[in-house]
């Protein structure tokens, strides 16, 4: 099992809040989001407040990989297979991608930090 904290760069130049964390289940090669019930919905990104308006911080494997997949180069991406090759990877892995990503994307503030 591997832990990333789900952060969201902070433009004020205070701390990088924490919004939750990212569980990967290597063995079963899932994700769980837990967002933490103190977070307001208007302090992450859309994808993740549609759920806290419900009232849900536990995302299911379904849900967490798609977020996940927002934020990594998909499998259905032209010239695929170069990219990988590029960045010395044998096949399409999202994890992976994950990792060398650290979860950023153009989209928002929030990154990946892997806790130890």
């Amino acid at each position: 099992m591997k832990v990333f904290m789900i952060k969201e760069k902070r433009n004020d130049s205070s701390e990088d809040a924490s919004l939750g964390c990212l569980v990967y289940y290597e063995e079963k090669k899932e994700f769980q989001i837990r967002i933490y019930e103190k977070t307001e919905y208007w302090m992450c990104p859309v994808f993740l407040s549609s759920f806290i308006k419900k009232g849900e911080y536990v995302l299911d494997a379904r849900w967490s990989r798609v977020w996940v997949q927002q934020r990594i180069l998909s499998w259905e991406r032209q010239n695929l297979q170069a990219i990988l090759t590029e960045n010395q990877m044998e096949e399409y892995d999202e994890y992976e991608l994950l990792l060398r990503t650290q979860g950023k994307c153009g989209q928002d503030d929030c990154y990946l930090e892997l806790q130890n």
